[in-house]
């Protein structure tokens, strides 16, 4: 199966954490079997500041996967 690659910048994340405050629905299209989802260390970054952060803090780490890690 060809995974279709994401690599959303900050506010795609910041706008499901913290203006509509929906992480359950981020979680579910960051684990949806036909994306992979790339996160860069600078996006990384302006996620982690996000008060709602630890919300998504989990799939972060286990399902998106690390532009320098390819």
């Amino acid at each position: 199966m060809n995974m279709i690659r994401v690599i959303p910048d900050s506010s795609f994340y910041i706008c499901f954490i913290d203006d509509i405050k929906d992480h359950e629905s981020l979680i579910e299209i960051i684990k949806y079997d036909k994306f992979k989802f790339i996160v860069g260390v600078i996006v990384k970054g302006e996620i982690a500041k996000s008060p709602n952060y630890n919300k998504i803090e989990v799939v972060m780490k286990s399902d998106v996967e690390n532009s320098n890690s390819s």
